[in-house]
């Protein structure tokens, strides 16, 4: 499996639409899914049960510093909104996620103060999907 990592904030729905968030935030997404849509990739007779509405890094998932992706992600987040996405996060979930593949023994995780600050500032919550994988003798040469 190639190394990747992915960062991304999340603000899932029962209620409110991606465009509703949109308007709500006064930013777009980066990627959107209505409830009700079909699911096309894994089970198109299956329908996504909520909105997600979704910004990512804007870095390549090859760029492998987590703490990069973040900080990316945190910027395009204008400290003007914050305060809106608390206000999402009483009644619909809202995740920044960390997602990283990696053949070493552990990723290098460094959260700075400033950073877990503009996470609790909006009422994420942080979550963490790290999977370490041996390196295949076919990837290594």
């Amino acid at each position: 499996m190639t190394p990747y990592v992915n960062v991304f904030l999340n603000i899932l729905s029962d209620t409110k639409s991606p465009e509703e968030i949109s308007d709500f935030l006064g930013i777009t997404c980066d990627e959107l899914k209505r409830k009700g849509e079909p699911i096309p990739l894994t089970n198109p007779q299956k329908l996504y049960e909520i909105h997600k509405w979704r910004i990512n890094s804007n870095l390549d998932e090859s760029h492998l510093d987590v703490i990069d992706h973040i900080k990316d992600l945190l910027h395009k987040i204008p400290d003007t909104i914050t305060g809106k996405i608390k206000e999402l996060s009483k009644d619909h979930e809202v995740y920044l996620t960390i997602g990283s593949v990696s053949h070493e023994s552990h990723p290098y995780l460094f959260f700075e103060a400033d950073m877990i600050q503009k996470i609790a500032d909006m009422g994420a919550i942080l979550d963490l999907d790290l999977y370490i994988f041996p390196q295949n003798e076919d990837e290594s040469s």
